[in-house]
């Protein structure tokens, strides 16, 4: 075996093993009641689901409308705007306390030994200036431990014209990441163009959700249809995860934060949260991933 063959196959042997290593960390942590969805959506960091009924959907187009204006003094200054956007309180309460009654019963169908953290609308504009490039979501838990995620329930079918989701399947296992709040370098940074052009699309059709979890690397198309294509995202994890919160405002020091979902309800860009607990600052390297890291992750995964 040549040199470089050689020294290829142990990288992608390493890479697999770690791979297989992240994976088993989360073991425990079975949220699905029907275990080969839940085996799904662990290896590959989303899973579309048919979760929602007519009815709930158009519940949550009701409370959506009785927001609406709230949401649409944001719009002109952000294309790509949630709920927490408003920074109004009562909107942020409303909306919160609200889609968790309407769905509830639905989550306890097809989920067990979770807790529920936010629930908010995420409203994409008409134009080019709504597309979200790929990225990973804010940690909430320990991931060495547990893991988050969200069920983002479109109030429409969603294609590529009007904003559907895209993922890189299995990339939650790449390497551990700390994704702070807020000025820090991302450990993709250097690789976007790269996972753009692995990344898959996931549209939905009536009724369906897509889960994610948030260390998975995930974008979304521009909607360039005529009108806001509004999504409801519902934040979870284990019943047991403990909650947290990371913020780094120099680039180099770490904070972490024990938190609740009151704590992360009223999170804010750029601010530590609220009344939370500090239990933990220190200095921090945030990794970087290179391009041909990523090609080796590849070998791993397909190999």
């Amino acid at each position: 075996m040549a040199v470089s063959t050689c020294w290829q196959w142990i990288l992608a042997t390493f890479v697999s093993a770690q791979v297989r290593l992240v994976a088993e960390r989360h073991v425990g942590d079975t949220i699905l009641r029907d275990s080969d969805l839940d085996a799904r959506f662990k290896r590959d960091g989303y899973l579309r689901l048919p979760l929602m009924d007519a009815e709930v959907i158009e519940a949550l187009r009701l409370l959506y409308g009785k927001t609406r204006a709230e949401h649409e003094k944001v719009a002109h200054s952000n294309p790509f705007h949630s709920t927490q956007d408003t920074f109004d309180s009562e909107i942020i309460a409303q909306v919160d306390r609200e889609a968790k009654l309407l769905l509830m019963p639905l989550i306890n169908r097809h989920f067990h030994g979770f807790k529920v953290l936010t629930a908010n609308f995420l409203v994409k504009e008409p134009g080019p200036g709504s597309v979200l490039h790929p990225h990973q979501d804010w940690n909430f838990v320990d991931e060495t431990a547990h893991f988050s995620f969200n069920i983002w329930i479109p109030l429409e079918p969603t294609h590529r014209s009007n904003g559907c989701l895209r993922f890189l399947p299995g990339s939650h296992h790449i390497l551990p990441t700390i994704r702070a709040n807020d000025n820090y370098t991302w450990a993709f940074d250097e690789v976007k163009g790269l996972l753009e052009s692995l990344m898959i699309d996931v549209p939905t059709d009536g009724g369906e959700c897509v889960l994610l979890n948030h260390a998975v690397v995930h974008s979304s198309y521009a909607n360039m249809e005529q009108r806001p294509r509004v999504a409801l995202v519902i934040g979870m994890c284990p019943a047991e995860a403990p909650l947290r919160h990371y913020v780094c405002t120099d680039g180099s020091t770490l904070r972490t934060y024990s938190m609740t979902s009151e704590h992360i309800l009223n999170l804010r860009k750029g601010e530590p949260p609220k009344g939370a607990e500090l239990i933990d600052s220190h200095d921090f390297s945030f990794p970087v991933v290179s391009k041909g890291q990523i090609e080796q992750w590849i070998l791993g995964r397909d190999g």
